[in-house]
């Protein structure tokens, strides 16, 4: 029989909570730029510019919203693309109108002096 601050778990599985919360703990730490693009008509890719982040980007997680009864359509970001000032997507089909929209979030190393 248990008491209520008995833990039920082996050591592995504690070690393992613990790992996956320093690993939350550090990827909360990691500093991150989140935006948006309008995606014109007839498009099958597109490049954000102009962001100037104070980190070097090492991720980009996209989202597009589509308009009601829209093309079910993705993006994907260019890996060699990224950097402090913006990035370049391909998207898996093209718009047939611009009432499409490019949500991102940029995570990345923080840029340190030395």
């Amino acid at each position: 029989m248990t008491t209520p601050y008995q833990s039920t778990y082996t050591g592995a599985q504690v070690d393992e909570a613990i790992a996956i919360a320093l690993a939350l703990s550090a990827a909360e730490q990691d500093p991150a730029y989140n935006g948006s693009f309008d995606i014109g008509s007839t498009e099958e890719s597109g490049t954000v510019t102009g962001l100037a982040l104070t980190f070097t980007p090492t991720k980009v997680q996209l989202t597009v919203e589509i308009p009601a009864d829209g093309d079910s359509i993705f993006a994907n970001p260019i890996r060699a693309s990224l950097s402090a000032d913006g990035f370049s997507f391909q998207l898996s089909g093209i718009t047939p109108d611009a009432n499409y929209r490019l949500y991102y979030t940029i995570t990345g190393d923080a840029i340190t002096e030395s």
